[in-house]
């Protein structure tokens, strides 16, 4: 994962050194990020013409480059040394996220722009202006300020218990073969699930793909391979889906269901956002009016602040795409809804 500094908000990182967290955002840092510094090595090197307190700041960036990240860090470390437009562009435009590679979606962004405030409050990206770095990187860690979880089905009694474990996100994705299969679950499962996974938005909605099994979903309702029953019983679920979600973000999602062959579809439950990856093998909690009807077999919480689950997350998104691709050639009637997911393309 790349985590992008502008000069203010590195030096103000700096000064939360003796903050709680600290130490374990920065051995997080060093073992699982690229850094990308908004500024070039000469503008911390020149200090005669300074003024003494830009002095002072770019002697502690020097200091701390050279006792702390230097050593042990296993990660790139990158200036913009050719002085070119700071990442992402400034001013910071509302949706500065659109059009971002997939490796940029789920980066972290340190960002000293007037409107980095009022665009972090919708709730899509990880975004910090100055003096919020310690506590926006602090959002990474999944539990005990650790990156990892495991969480007994049996302690999952509603989706809501998930709350506690989301991010900001711009993007929800959740694989899952029988997660529309039964009209009577629907409210409690998918409409739930994806409120919970949105729940940081605010006055923004994340898309939302849904990725499931064409045969699943006819063979448990023979009646939607009649006419235009399919068309119409996933209509009812993309609507009912934006509705709820729009109850929660004060915005309506865009929403994808994307019905794969049999020759494709996954069998792990999956969801995927951002900065995190739930897996639960091949089997998930389904409820039913609040009470577990099934159960996954164990739950795995990651996040895209480590490493290798980073890599895993990105790997997954390329097949992904290589399947929705192989099924818009197939029949584009297997795409249904707005067909608008920052981290695919559906054209």
């Amino acid at each position: 994962m790349n985590i992008y500094f502008d000069k203010a908000n590195l030096a103000s990182y700096i000064l939360s050194r003796d903050d709680e967290g600290y130490d374990d955002c920065m051995q997080m840092l060093k073992k699982n990020f690229d850094f990308k510094f908004n500024f070039s090595k000469a503008d911390i090197l020149r200090s005669q013409e300074d003024k003494d307190s830009e002095r002072d700041i770019n002697e502690a960036i020097i200091n701390w480059i050279k006792s702390q990240l230097v050593q042990g860090c296993k990660g790139a470390i990158d200036f913009n040394e050719d002085n070119g437009d700071s990442f992402p562009q400034r001013p910071l435009p509302q949706k500065f996220h659109e059009g971002m590679r997939k490796e940029e979606l789920s980066s972290i962004y340190l960002i000293n722009d007037e409107k980095t405030c009022h665009i972090k409050r919708n709730g899509l990206m990880l975004l910090a202006s100055k003096g919020e770095e310690l506590s926006t990187l602090r959002q990474l860690m999944v539990a005990d300020n650790d990156l990892t979880t495991v969480i007994n089905p049996k302690d999952l009694q509603k989706w809501g218990d998930l709350d506690q474990y989301t991010t900001p996100c711009s993007d929800i994705i959740i694989l899952d073969p029988y997660i529309i299969v039964d009209s009577k679950l629907l409210q409690d499962n998918i409409y739930e699930l994806t409120r919970v996974l949105s729940s940081k938005a605010y006055q923004a909605a994340p898309n939302i793909v849904i990725i499931t099994s064409k045969r699943n979903t006819i063979t448990h309702n023979p009646q939607l391979d009649i006419g235009n029953n399919l068309q119409q019983y996933l209509t009812t679920i993309s609507a009912a889906i934006k509705s709820n979600v729009k109850k929660a973000t004060k915005a309506a999602p865009n929403v994808t269901i994307v019905l794969l062959p049999q020759d494709m579809h996954e069998h792990d439950r999956i969801i995927f956002t951002n900065y995190r990856l739930i897996n639960s093998g091949d089997s998930f909690n389904y409820f039913n009016n609040e009470k577990n009807i099934t159960y996954g077999r164990i739950i795995n919480v990651g996040s895209l602040g480590k490493k290798d689950i980073f890599q895993n997350s990105m790997e997954l998104i390329d097949d992904l795409q290589q399947k929705i691709s192989r099924t818009l050639k197939l029949d584009s009637a297997l795409i249904f809804g707005d067909k608008i997911c920052n981290y695919f393309n559906f054209k």
